[in-house]
């Protein structure tokens, strides 16, 4: 790789370390979204905490009776929207879930929980639909399966489907938490325990404490169902240790014009890449376009020494984090 002599490129790359800094110095984040869209315009790599993803599978076949599955997930939608940590958690719904899309779905989306709203039989099989749209159970070995192979990140699965505890028990042997239910259940009781669930979960609440809400919803609008959902954990885990969505940055708006100060939660991070304290890594906050030169023939980057024509971000202004505090 050609590069200037030594003192020259130690030289250029210095002012440009000046240069970008005293730019960063003067930029103001008024909220903790702008300070993670900011990062990743200029490709940081920090660990500030990500987002959780609901995967909502949904099935309604021909042959069984109707039900109100676009209204659980419109209402689920609706509650996460009031939420204080509503822009961590993302619901992708997918309806009309035949066999042959389960683990599509699962590959594609990787999720963090996973939702079935569906039939199920009182042999304890989740239906979802075959190619012609009628019912199609599965058995609950194989569901099992696919979640000890694909669990990935999966951390809680939700069966919101009639009979479905053997389910709930196979699978809780490799998820963490899982919840079924033990008998027939209506479409109210699985509306209302479903929304007041990812409420909770939206807040940043336990999966236990959202379990107990979701029971509390079913109680406060009479219906004597709150019995029939079960809450089932891996290897006798405890699950108000269990939180889907970690404390720290969040997206929401600040309460007061002071930025990112009106935030309760104080967070100490890296004001060029947003890198959290006590990470031993370089800062990648100043990346920025490649500075093209000439030398022996050849034409570089006389910051990285990249060569021209390659498509790159700049990495020749690494330098060590500057931590700030601020409040989330």
């Amino acid at each position: 790789m050609v590069r200037e002599d030594k003192a020259g490129f130690r030289e250029n790359r210095r002012q440009a370390q000046v240069l970008a800094h005293a730019r960063l110095m003067s930029y103001t984040y008024h909220s903790s979204s702008e300070l993670l869209n900011y990062r990743g315009q200029f490709g940081g790599n920090s660990r500030l905490p990500q987002n959780a993803k609901i995967l909502f599978l949904a099935a309604n076949p021909k042959d069984a009776v109707k039900l109100r599955l676009d209204e659980e997930c419109r209402e689920i939608e609706n509650r996460i929207s009031l939420a204080q940590k509503r822009d961590r958690l993302i619901l992708v719904n997918k309806g009309a879930v035949r066999v042959g899309d389960l683990q599509l779905h699962l590959n594609q989306e990787k999720p963090d929980i996973v939702h079935f709203s569906s039939h199920g039989t009182e042999q304890g099989r989740i239906i979802l639909e075959d190619e012609r749209g009628y019912s199609r159970p599965i058995s609950p070995e194989a569901l099992t399966r696919v979640f000890k192979i694909l669990r990935d990140n999966i951390r809680c699965v939700i069966l919101n489907a009639c009979f479905s505890m053997e389910q709930s028990r196979a699978i809780s042997k490799h998820i963490e938490c899982v919840v079924g239910m033990s008998h027939e259940i209506r479409d109210t009781t699985a509306i209302a325990f479903s929304s007041a669930f990812y409420l909770a979960i939206a807040s940043g609440r336990s999966v236990k404490n959202a379990f107990d809400q979701g029971i509390n919803e079913i109680m406060l609008a009479e219906i004597p169902e709150e019995h029939i959902p079960k809450l089932l954990v891996r290897n006798h885990a405890d699950p108000s240790t269990v939180f889907l969505l970690e404390a720290g940055v969040d997206q929401g708006k600040p309460t007061s014009s002071t930025g990112m100060s009106a935030f309760k939660r104080e967070v100490t991070y890296c004001r060029r890449c947003g890198e959290l304290a006590g990470k031993q890594s370089t800062c990648t906050g100043l990346f920025t376009h490649h500075d093209f030169t000439t030398g022996s023939g050849r034409i570089y980057c006389r910051w990285c020494g990249v060569e021209v024509g390659k498509r790159s971000t700049c990495t020749g202004l690494r330098i060590h984090h500057e931590f700030v505090s601020a409040s989330s």
